[in-house]
């Protein structure tokens, strides 16, 4: 009898550790990626949200800055009907150097600021490989806060 409540409170105690870990993983309801773009193209910013049971989620609102070597640009974040997803198209101009840009989101979504962070890539003008846009690749990271 005692070998059968040790074997349970040592079953219950590892269940307990390894619950705690598991539930302990950070949960960020977004995520941010960026297309690849030709200069002259389009670099598209993606945001999607994750649907959380039982809570209704409210369109985000926001932008997303893209940092080029030229210069920043800015433009805003749309939603496209219904979807839990929303897009920033920005211009690459068509003398931009090729290589990783950093991009920074700002948005509110149901009350909450958030700040996210990606990187895009301009590529060079003799690669076509890419239509000048889209969701052609890309780099994807959550950061919320």
């Amino acid at each position: 009898m005692r070998r059968l409540v040790l074997i349970v409170v040592l079953g219950l105690s590892l269940a307990a550790i390894v619950g705690t870990g598991v539930m302990a993983r950070s949960y960020s309801p977004l995520s941010v990626k960026a297309s690849k773009a030709s200069p002259g193209g389009e670099l598209v910013v993606t945001i999607k949200l994750k649907s959380v049971k039982g809570v209704k989620a409210a369109p985000p609102t926001g932008s997303a800055t893209v940092h080029f070597a030229s210069g920043d640009v800015s433009a805003a974040l749309t939603r496209k009907g219904k979807s839990l997803e929303a897009r920033a198209k920005v211009r690459v101009s068509a003398s931009e150097a090729p290589g990783e840009v950093a991009i920074d989101v700002t948005l509110l979504y149901n009350g909450v600021p958030f700040a996210l962070t990606t990187t895009g890539v301009v590529l060079s003008a003799d690669d076509d490989d890419d239509d000048g846009g889209g969701d052609g690749g890309g780099h994807d990271r959550d950061r919320g806060h």
